[in-house]
């Protein structure tokens, strides 16, 4: 299956009433609290709100949420008390609030209390676009700057394992490169072509995957056709893998700000995962 817009997966996410249980790390903002409320509102979620409780309350408009409310003292200690939720089962998801990211990271990667895994911290960004028939799902435009062919591995596993979770059985992976053949000058050509083998090989699991892949044969069966570039990727693909993270992120800017696409960030790769949105993003998004 795959979804067109952001609303189809709300709606998938209201159908299912799983009460997901969500710890908002800094929570005292408006558009934050107003985006949470709407969520539990619909069933989606479960929160717990951490911050400064006299300042969550003022703004708070849902008074049953009240209780759902833990007080700290700073951002750092409100990122503590989350990742330790998380360690001791009461916590599904982590969403940023008015805290900085890097606080955040910190606590998460914290070598003694963290969440780690062992497995790449990465970002996965949805992309809901009306020139493009359904979602696309592109990473890393965040985290990684230079991933080498290990942390590449990881990093796709990582993405794919949210679309499989969202209801996709083998999400279509396209690996970008400006050419579709390997050359030693460029070596995301030659790590596209070792990923191949590690999928065909059975080592990343759940997903189809073509490359080194040009972007205009990726979304363009015709041109794929032409060019004799064969592959079920080849025009309708799922997730972009970005050879580096100012590919990812010039990409995911250039989308928003000349196709007004919508965006959502979700950081993987830790025990849960996080909601990572700016401090100063609307409702809508942030309920996104």
């Amino acid at each position: 299956m795959a979804y067109k817009d952001f609303d189809a997966v709300i709606e998938a996410a209201k159908h299912k009433k799983r009460g997901v249980r969500v710890a908002v790390i800094e929570a005292g903002e408006e558009h934050t609290l107003d985006a949470t409320m709407q969520a539990w509102r619909d069933g989606i979620i479960q929160p717990v709100l951490l911050g400064n409780r006299e300042k969550i309350l003022t703004l708070l408009k849902e008074p049953a949420l009240a209780e759902t409310v833990i007080h700290t003292e700073s951002p750092e200690e409100s990122a503590r008390v989350a990742v330790r939720m998380v360690r001791e089962g009461k916590i599904d998801f982590l969403m940023k609030g008015l805290a900085e990211t890097s606080t955040v990271i910190r606590a998460i990667l914290d070598r003694e209390n963290g969440i780690r895994t062992g497995r790449t911290i990465s970002q996965v960004t949805l992309i809901a676009v009306k020139t493009y028939h359904k979602l696309l799902c592109v990473t890393d435009p965040a985290i990684v700057a230079l991933p080498s062919l290990e942390k590449k591995k990881d990093i796709v596993q990582n993405a794919v394992d949210v679309l499989n979770k969202l209801g996709y059985s083998r999400p279509k992976v396209a690996a970008l490169c400006a050419i579709e053949k390997e050359n030693p000058d460029m070596i995301e050509t030659l790590d596209a072509s070792a990923l191949k083998k590690i999928v065909d090989a059975g080592e990343i699991t759940g997903c189809e995957f073509e490359g080194p892949i040009s972007a205009d044969i990726a979304f363009d069966a015709a041109a794929a056709k032409i060019k004799g570039y064969q592959g079920s990727v080849c025009g309708d693909p799922d997730l972009l893998l970005m050879p580096t993270l100012a590919a990812g992120n010039i990409f995911c800017k250039a989308m928003r700000q000349f196709a007004g696409s919508i965006n959502v960030g979700v950081m993987v790769g830790a025990k849960v995962p996080m909601v990572l949105v700016s401090r100063s993003t609307n409702t809508k998004s942030k309920y996104t």
